[in-house]
């Protein structure tokens, strides 16, 4: 079995202060077309504060965690990794560093797991499929062997093969010791916390001299074109709402906060459908209200979507819709942040979404039961996206009754 060791390092970073790299950001703010604006300043901000304040710990304290226990240290790391990929991807920019490319893919090893994965990335090119493994902090890596160098704060152990899952599962069965070793390698991707930070302070800086040099002239959309842009009627009629179509017309553009990942595509307005499915068959007054509010809110985003002298279009996350009707509590802004990252992970996708963290999905029923003065119907084997539809559903109920 090869074992091999990588570094994720760049040579000639330079020392970067997240205070100025703040700084830099308002001083373009004038120069960013409207039409560009989808909260990437804020997006950036935060992953400034974040990234420049990395300790050594930054990726939790877990002696040794695998896929099913992956610290929220961890998670909350590659969110922004993920949320500064996509910054990147909406401005088109693709000058991004070889070790950002490798923090991309140890992040795809790890939250899509299972799926077969051939990396150009730490040189595992020639190998068919590699997966995650293991990550080890600074106290633990003294276990691993032949690792050669011991001023690394984490180690990353990756898994790659050179023929198909399946059939290395026949190979692992047989006795032939070094055909199963030839087909496997074993890479130790180590990293410093420092290099890490410099990296990743280094590649916002990039992005925005990207953008203060970007000489390219914008041209807006004619919104007045009928085959781009349908008219309102066409989205909204006869009590039905066309929220797919809605979603077809937007999802190449910059504006309405569609995101597009490599594997999901995120949109306010399909947590929205989810709703209205839920609601489909009912004609209480609750359900009623329900369809008027999104009705009036898919209304109000189209019209702002197509006025370009609106910046800040009108958001569809479903936190804004019913923002008068959902339950103020102690903990409302943190269980609100925690529906997507946690709790109901797809909900403003067109997939439904695993079940989710168990911990935080009871302290939610357990809190909004309580000030809702109701019991959930849900139950754990099903979709959370039907706890978030029944919590919605019995906030406008309590508030329209």
């Amino acid at each position: 079995m090869k074992l091999t060791n990588y570094e994720i390092t760049q040579s000639c970073l330079k020392e970067i202060s997240g205070k100025n790299l703040q700084e830099k950001i308002k001083k373009i703010r004038s120069k960013v077309n409207p039409y560009e604006q989808i909260n990437w300043k804020f997006i950036l901000s935060g992953a400034i504060s974040y990234f420049s304040n990395l300790d050594q710990e930054f990726l939790g304290i877990s002696p040794t965690m695998h896929v099913e226990n992956i610290s929220s240290e961890m998670d909350h790391f590659f969110n922004w990794i993920y949320r500064l990929e996509n910054v990147f991807t909406w401005f088109k920019y693709q000058n991004t560093s070889s070790s950002f490319k490798e923090l991309i893919a140890l992040r795809t090893l790890i939250y899509h797991a299972g799926q077969q994965v051939n990396l150009k990335e730490f040189n595992l090119q020639q190998f068919k499929n590699t997966e995650f493994d293991y990550i080890k902090n600074y106290d633990e890596k003294q276990a691993i062997p032949n690792l050669c160098n011991d001023k690394y704060d984490y180690v990353f152990s990756l898994l790659s093969r050179k023929i198909k899952p399946k059939d290395m599962a026949r190979l692992d069965s047989s006795s032939d010791v070094s055909k199963q070793n030839e087909n496997t390698c074993i890479t130790i991707v180590g990293i410093v916390t420092k290099d890490i930070k410099d990296v990743l302070l280094n590649e916002i800086d990039n992005f925005i001299n990207f953008i203060i040099n970007d000489k390219e002239d914008y041209v807006a959309p004619n919104f007045n074109d009928p085959k781009k842009f349908p008219s309102k009627n066409a989205i909204i009629a006869d009590n039905s709402i066309n929220i797919d179509r809605l979603g077809n017309v937007i999802r190449n553009h910059r504006r309405g906060g569609y995101i597009k990942e490599r594997y999901i595509e995120e949109w306010g307005g399909y947590g929205l459908q989810k709703i209205l499915n839920y609601v489909k068959n009912d004609n209480s007054i609750t359900s009623k209200k329900i369809k008027e509010v999104i009705s009036n809110s898919i209304s109000r985003f189209y019209d702002e979507y197509r006025n370009p002298s609106v910046d800040n279009i009108y958001s569809l996350d479903f936190r804004n819709v019913f923002s008068n009707f959902l339950p103020k509590y102690e903990n409302d802004v943190y269980f609100g942040n925690k529906i997507h990252d946690a709790i109901a992970i797809y909900f403003n996708s067109k997939d439904p979404s695993p079940i989710g963290d168990q911990e935080y999905t009871q302290k939610f029923i357990k809190e909004t039961e309580q000030i809702l003065g109701k019991k959930y119907k849900y139950y754990f084997s099903q979709t959370p996206d039907l706890l978030i539809c029944e919590y919605i559903y019995n906030s406008v109920q309590k508030i329209n009754a």
